[in-house]
């Protein structure tokens, strides 16, 4: 016995162990504690094993009203309840019926008890049963019985079944507790948490008296829900995504989505989940440097951790957690572009989250998310200008240009010029996203405008000597080339290839001149003549003319001194900068910007010979020289470098010694100053010529006759000549 005793020891020995182990995992599997994560796909893990939740029926306790109120509903009308809200608490303190006139078998009016506070009730739980507590009593032999107790819905109507159709008489003793209803009797009805949680929601109380003059009382009225608290669900809704938007290349981070996660009970954690960022064209993710999630806007705390794509599916998980509430928890998907270094293109997402999400909790999940607004990121370039041109001016260059007829053109500051000192342009280019300055260097390059202006706009501006606003104001060297070339900008910072507007050399501006006035003189053979021509003296502007005799037209050899001035045009000049000589042509038009001209010195008209010096300073004769302005004594062809520096508008004045040894008699000659070099080789008309000097030769005998002399004081002054 004691040997088979011992055996029967070893083998229970031997069960207690693998008895336990099995106990145990049973014990592991039911209770889900503790429980382990296993990894499956796309970022998202599962809970082993599996939470078993404890979904049982709940209740709510006994839970009094806070209204209470009397009701004429017939056929319960026919007493009154006095103080009803006196059913409120459980205090000795009654609602009740006492009138004389309340005799068998009158029936109360409707006792009404609203107001109870359900709000612990889960949203969408399941309401399984109501069970009533009514304390009510009656008077000593004045009786009465209760006949109605039936549940109000949410307008306090009375539906479903009354559960006093069974009168339930009322005793004499106050601490009398009618209970009606129960944890799985709805009362007729189809109830929900929604129902049950309205402040109208409640039960109707009538009494039937049986007996005369019965006295009825009710001290409280109470209702116990039991209900069956929904399964643990986590949702998730799409947010108010931000409208659709076209941003810059390396612009900031900023939101491109929004989404929530709801709980309809308790709490939960998001502890992974995977966006997709719908990227049109394909492969738009290649736009994207990184994605984050975050809340208050794209500022707030960071969730996981921010994630450059590399397809459009981008998987966030470790780090902080995200966290879902009954209220709902609204995160941000911020997306911050690459900068422009990135292939040129339009590239557009919409992120939203996917399916694939991971409950921390395990909590049932539900809900979508969707995007429909797209983030475009633009890093396409504008059209370049057009209608390009310039011209060199003396320390500047105006340059022309037509701006980029796209839609997306930047008008602000969205046209760049580059200048590059020598005849062909570098290769510097504006830096995407810069809007550079005027006058700021880009390796050998120069901005030499930066100009603002509408699309498709004819623009014209100078650089450098009076350059235009947004344009460099610095003088630019005379005969150095420089060359230009326009960028075009849009509105994300993009710049087109650039436009060449070509090579130009600035050139010193020279003056121009109006010739303005005149006087013939006679020669004196000194610098200063003193002696006007004719008889009477001709004044400015008047041409020697035949007639009368005393205007003396000159003959073969006879030497005049012809005083002129002129008008220095808008540039002045500086001394010893000009030179000038003296034309004529015959013709009876009188005018010097028409015709044949030749230069004096050959032909019909040659300067004269005399003792004075060639280019010797004189003295201004004529009304509006400019005082001080008197230049130089001509005897040759060209002038001499002019003497005196003069301002523009300011007048000069010249004198030309010239004889007609070839003149031919009776002819009308005109008269008019050039500019030239200081060999006299070249000739450059002047701007205008306000008067043009004139004379008509003398008719000589062979065709005119003496007609008489002519004396003043017995001094004989001229002829009289007739045909």
């Amino acid at each position: 016995m004691a040997n088979s005793s011992g055996k029967i020891k070893m083998k229970i020995k031997r069960l207690i162990k693998p008895l336990l182990i099995i106990v145990l995992t049973f014990s592991w599997l039911l209770t889900g504690l503790p429980g382990i994560w296993l990894p499956v796909k796309n970022g998202e893990s599962v809970r082993f094993p599996p939470k078993i939740y404890n979904v049982k029926a709940d209740a709510t306790g006994a839970v009094l009203p806070t209204l209470g109120e009397t009701v004429s509903e017939s056929p319960w009308s026919d007493n009154t309840w006095l103080n009803p809200t006196n059913i409120y608490s459980d205090n000795g303190v009654y609602a009740e019926v006492t009138a004389s006139t309340f005799d068998s078998p009158d029936q109360t009016y409707v006792l009404k008890a609203t107001g109870f506070d359900f709000s612990a009730i889960p949203d969408g739980s399941t309401i399984n049963g109501i069970t009533a507590t009514i304390n009510a009593y009656n008077a000593s032999g004045l009786t009465g019985s209760v006949d109605l107790c039936q549940l109000l819905d949410t307008s306090k109507a009375k539906v479903g079944t009354n559960n006093c159709t069974t009168p339930v008489a009322l005793t004499t003793n106050t601490a009398t507790i009618i209970t009606k209803g129960g944890t799985s009797d709805s009362w007729g009805n189809s109830l929900t948490a929604a129902w049950v949680k309205s402040s109208n929601f409640g039960i109707a109380i009538g009494i039937l008296a049986t007996s005369a003059n019965a006295d009825v009382f009710v001290d409280y009225v109470a209702l116990n829900v039991s209900y069956t608290p929904p399964a643990a669900t986590t949702t998730l809704s799409t947010s108010s995504d931000p409208g659709a938007a076209t941003v810059a290349p390396a612009s900031g981070i900023r939101s491109a989505g929004q989404f929530t996660y709801t709980t309809n009970t308790g709490s939960d954690t998001i502890t992974a989940l995977t966006l997709t960022l719908a990227g049109s064209p394909a492969g738009s993710y290649a736009a994207v440097d990184s994605v984050s999630i975050r809340d208050t806007s794209c500022s707030g705390t960071l969730y996981f951790s921010a994630v450059t794509p590399s397809s459009d599916s981008v998987s966030f998980s470790g780090g902080t957690a995200l966290s879902a509430t009954t209220g709902g928890n609204t995160y941000y998907v911020c997306v911050t572009p690459k900068d422009h270094t990135l292939a040129s293109g339009t590239y557009g997402v919409s992120p939203y989250v996917s399916s694939t999400w991971t409950s921390g909790s395990g909590n049932t999940k539900a809900g979508t998310d969707s995007n429909a607004n797209a983030l475009t990121i633009d890093n396409t370039a504008p059209n370049g200008a057009t209608s390009v041109s310039g011209t060199a001016g003396n320390a500047a260059v105006t340059l022309n240009w037509t701006t980029s007829n796209s839609s997306d053109f930047n008008t602000t500051s969205g046209s760049v010029v580059y200048r590059w000192t020598g005849s062909s342009a570098g290769s510097e280019v504006p830096a995407e996203g810069s809007t550079p300055t005027a006058g700021a260097t880009n390796g050998t390059a120069t901005a030499a405008c930066v100009i603002s202006s509408a699309g498709s706009s004819a623009q014209s501006k100078i650089d450098g000597t009076g350059g235009s606003s947004g344009c460099t104001t610095t003088a630019l060297t005379n005969g150095q080339a420089y060359t230009y070339k326009v960028f075009q900008k849009d509105n994300y910072g993009n710049y087109d290839a650039g436009v060449s507007i070509g090579s130009f050399t600035p050139t010193a501006a020279s003056a121009t001149f109006t010739q303005n006035k005149y006087l013939w003189y006679v020669d004196n053979d000194l610098a200063d003549p003193t002696a006007i021509w004719g008889n009477p003296d001709l004044i400015e502007n008047q041409a020697i003319v035949v007639v009368p005799s005393g205007n003396d037209p000159p003959g073969t050899g006879q030497e005049l001194r012809l005083r002129v001035n002129y008008v220095v045009n808008t540039t002045g000049i500086s001394i010893s900068e000009k030179y000038f000589k003296l034309e004529y042509k015959a013709g009876t038009d009188g005018t010097c910007t028409t015709g044949s001209w030749t230069d004096v010195g050959t032909g019909d008209w040659v300067y004269a010979t005399s003792g004075v010096t060639d280019g010797a300073d004189i003295v201004k004769v004529l009304s509006d020289t400019t005082t001080g302005k008197g230049e130089e004594y001509v005897k040759s062809k060209p002038s001499q470098a002019n003497h005196v520096a003069a301002s523009a508008a300011e007048i000069i004045e010249y004198d030309f010694h010239i004889v007609g040894t070839g003149a031919t008699a009776n002819t009308q000659y005109s008269f008019r100053v050039v500019e030239t070099n200081n060999l006299g080789a070249t000739e450059v008309v002047f701007d205008g010529y306000t008067s043009c000097p004139t004379l008509i030769t003398e008719p000589g005998t062979a065709n005119l006759l003496r007609h008489g002399n002519v004396f003043t004081e017995g001094i004989e002054k001229g002829f009289f000549w007739v045909n």
